[in-house]
């Protein structure tokens, strides 16, 4: 038989893990967040700067500053 002590220290270590779980996966899923704007922002970057080498007549930064924060 399981007495109430070592029930109640199991319903707590089980609580414990799950909560330990919740918080790496949400801390697993903000780093994989960070990651995947990070690239896109590379890439985008990337694009507007192979774009904005086809425009000679303008600075290659201003036309990309311009592109970049457009949106915001």
């Amino acid at each position: 038989m399981v007495s109430e002590r070592e029930r109640a220290v199991a319903e707590e270590r089980s609580s414990i893990l799950v909560i330990s779980a919740v918080v790496c996966v949400i801390w697993l899923g903000s780093i994989g967040f960070a990651f995947v704007r990070a690239f896109l922002l590379v890439r985008k970057t990337n694009r507007l700067v192979v774009h904005a080498s086809k425009h000679r007549h303008r600075s290659s930064f201003a036309w990309i500053d311009e592109k970049l924060f457009a949106d915001k």
